[in-house]
């Protein structure tokens, strides 16, 4: 059996450590003593959603990485047939658990994780940064936004009748890459905190264009999202970078040994996307 790890970036704007030094933000170092620190606060408790958010048992890995276990508690009221009456019963209130497995990378500041039943992509995220942030006492602390799986975008750009591009983009700080900014300092000189360009073509779009490999530039970045409305095989799709994050399949890994044991595939892909 399978299991899907999804993909967000550490993007720190604070780091808290007991240790005081000039190391900048998001240096490996800061980075592991920050993490470390956070996971084993005794005190740790999130409540997001109604839930209490714990982390469990952590490994590092030759300083290199950390595996987990993050996961909430919540009452549950479990629904049962009962025979003798011919019906379903609805049985007292219990505390459960429900935990995602996760690894994070010191160097380079992404975390993979799995979503169960009760715990999705978005709320982890949610619940990983609230209770950082919480934590470390300064607000935006930490954002987990998603890494977008651009190879995918990159190839129904190449390889698809484009019909529609939507894009929401905002300024970058402080700089842009190069293909962004042209269309950076417009949106700079605007003095608009956001901007949205809109693309149709029932003929297919020309992904050749300048503005719109700019505008796609942004898209490949947390400054910007695109929604594709694209035909394939004679049939329409969409594809939504805030929709869904990247992802890799692994072979459900037993506990967070076995994790460590089958991590390599989690970061080959990493690199592939942050390259």
């Amino acid at each position: 059996m399978s299991r899907r790890f999804y993909y967000a970036k550490l993007d720190f704007n604070a780091q808290v450590t007991s240790v005081t030094d000039a190391t900048g933000v998001g240096g490996k170092a800061k980075t592991q003593q920050t993490l470390d620190e956070f996971f084993n606060a005794d005190d740790l408790v999130i409540e997001s959603g109604g839930a209490e958010w714990r982390f469990g048992a952590t490994r590092d890995h030759n300083n290199e990485f950390v595996v987990g276990n993050f996961g909430k508690l919540f009452e549950d009221e479990p629904t049962t047939y009962d025979e003798s009456r011919g019906k379903f019963v609805t049985e007292d209130a219990e505390q459960v658990a429900e935990a995602s497995m996760f690894l994070a990378h010191y160097a380079m500041n992404f975390i993979v994780f799995t979503q169960r039943q009760r715990i999705g992509y978005n709320q982890f995220v949610e619940a990983f940064s609230k209770g950082y942030n919480e934590w470390s006492g300064v607000p935006e602390a930490l954002t987990l936004p998603f890494i977008t799986p651009t190879d995918e975008l990159e190839r129904i750009i190449d390889q698809t009748k484009v019909r529609v591009l939507n894009f929401d983009l905002e300024p970058t700080n402080p700089f842009p890459q190069d293909g962004m900014q042209e269309l950076d300092e417009e949106i700079k000189n605007m003095k608009a905190e956001e901007v949205e360009l809109d693309a149709e073509a029932d003929g297919g779009l020309n992904p050749e264009n300048e503005l719109l490999q700019s505008a796609l530039a942004f898209a490949e970045t947390k400054y910007g999202d695109v929604k594709v409305v694209y035909e394939e095989n004679n049939e329409t799709h969409e594809f939504n970078t805030k929709s869904v994050p990247a992802s890799t399949r692994i072979s459900e890994p037993s506990n967070l040994e076995d994790l460590i044991a089958k991590s390599r595939p989690l970061i080959n892909r990493a690199e592939q996307l942050l390259e």
